[in-house]
């Protein structure tokens, strides 16, 4: 089964502000201060599609460590426009690690995240009952209803906030790589060279 894994996208979200303090930091003078002309030439330079894209598989397989969840990594799914919805993830689960996951669940939580999220109110007529015992059989599920389950699941193990903060970081200039990876060699020569000779 295909479905989307917990992730709060790029738009304005703390993932964005990661890459853009690694991004400060790689051009900075020797007092840590970013230097905003090379920082903005940098900003301009990187083919962000190609950042996001290894961020969100590095992430993808974060999480399912981090969770001790087992999926594959699908593909990264950006709208158009940030209007209305922001980044998913979508990742292929095998039926039996879903079926594991249901049975690890708390199942009060499940049933509360989902009368929540799914509660009618103005402008939001959901599409699926909010009471999860009317869901039937786990394999008849749809894709959103096993998002809910693996958000749930994966909250049991790490809640939002680590999720945006603490799974993919610089520490081991994991994001440096990325945002370097994104700049045509000879640009970031240059980048780095000015930056130098900043100091």
């Amino acid at each position: 089964m295909n479905c989307t894994i917990p992730f709060s996208g790029f738009y304005e979200s703390s993932h964005d502000s990661q890459l853009d303090d690694t991004l400060s930091q790689m051009f900075s003078d020797e007092s840590g201060e970013p230097i905003d002309d090379i920082v903005s030439d940098a900003f301009d330079s990187i083919d962000w599609r190609i950042v996001h894209l290894a961020y969100a598989q590095a992430y993808c397989s974060a999480l399912a460590d981090e969770c001790e969840a087992t999926w594959k990594y699908v593909k990264l799914d950006s709208p158009r426009e940030y209007n209305f919805r922001s980044d998913e993830i979508d990742v292929e689960i095998a039926s039996d690690e879903l079926q594991r996951m249901y049975s690890a669940v708390d199942k009060v939580d499940l049933a509360a995240m989902i009368e929540r999220r799914l509660a009618p109110r103005s402008g939001f007529i959901p599409f699926y009952s909010n009471d999860v015992t009317q869901w039937g059989q786990l394999s008849k599920w749809e894709s959103a209803q096993i998002s809910l389950l693996v958000e749930c699941y994966c909250n049991q193990y790490c809640d939002a906030e680590s999720r945006a903060w603490e799974l993919i970081d610089d520490c081991n200039g994991q994001i440096t790589a990325m945002l370097e990876s994104a700049i045509p060699a000879d640009k970031l020569q240059s980048l780095y060279a000015r930056a130098e000779s900043a100091l």
